[in-house]
This record gives C-alpha cells, structure tokens and sequence, in this order.
C-alpha cells in the first residue's frame, strides 16, 4: 500500500515538473519570437 502511494506521488511530481518545463520554454519562445520580431521591424 505505501509503495503505491509512492508511486502515486511520484507521478504527481513528474507531472508538476513537466508542466512547470512547458510554461518556461512557451515563455522563452514567445519572448525570443517577440524580440525577432521587433528587431526585424
């Protein structure tokens, strides 16, 4: 029972991190296609 609640939140982390890794590389891109953006302007 402990091994899967282990699991469980393993999962859940896993999940957390993916999700916090996705918000920073949207924010990244849409900042460096914003910044191309205006020095092609």
């Amino acid at each position: 029972m402990r091994k899967q609640s282990e699991h469980e939140k393993t999962k859940t982390d896993l999940s957390l991190y993916t999700s916090t890794i996705t918000h920073i590389i949207t924010r990244i891109f849409s900042a460096t296609r914003i910044s191309s953006h205006e020095t092609a302007n």
